[in-house]
């Protein structure tokens, strides 16, 4: 049976249709070490990278690339619901988390609007109330563009969901 050229654009896309679908679903593994959790976190401790250029001076920005005085002033909250198989980080579904022998790794994507893109990894035990994260960043715009890497220590509070 011979496919015309559509058939087989049809089934092409069907095709990578079902197996993304297929891979989206295996995004959470959990091993069963883990029952439901929330962990609400804030930095206790961060060391930066920073590498920043300015078009329009057409130079380096930065003296000190490593700095240990940042601080998010903010908080993180990683929910898992061991009965729907749903890893959250502050209310979106993660894009992979793996749970195995009660550590918890997770990964987070995201692209700035064509300004930018970050990587998160974390690794989460609920049960020591203990964390870390740490993030990978390219950016770019009129007025600066480079890249920066963090890595962050977490304080942590785990309740049962």
């Amino acid at each position: 049976m011979k496919l015309n050229n559509l058939a087989r654009r049809i089934l092409f896309v069907v095709t990578v249709f079902l197996t993304t679908s297929a891979v989206a679903e295996n995004l959470l593994y959990n091993d069963g070490s883990l029952s439901s959790f929330k962990m609400i976190c804030s930095d206790r401790n961060t060391h930066a990278y920073r590498r920043t250029y300015a078009p329009l001076q057409q130079k380096f920005i930065d003296e000190n690339n490593w700095n240990n005085s940042e601080k998010f002033n903010s908080t993180w909250t990683f929910v898992f619901d061991a009965d729907k198989k749903l890893m959250l980080l502050d209310d979106k579904e993660v894009d992979f988390a793996s749970m195995q022998a009660k550590t918890v790794l997770l990964t987070e994507v995201t692209v700035g609007q064509g300004l930018g893109q970050s990587i998160w990894t974390y690794v989460l035990r609920p049960d020591q109330s203990s964390g870390a994260g740490t993030q990978v960043n390219g950016y770019d715009s009129p007025l600066m563009a480079g890249v920066k890497a963090r890595v962050v220590e977490f304080d942590c509070r785990t309740t049962s969901k």
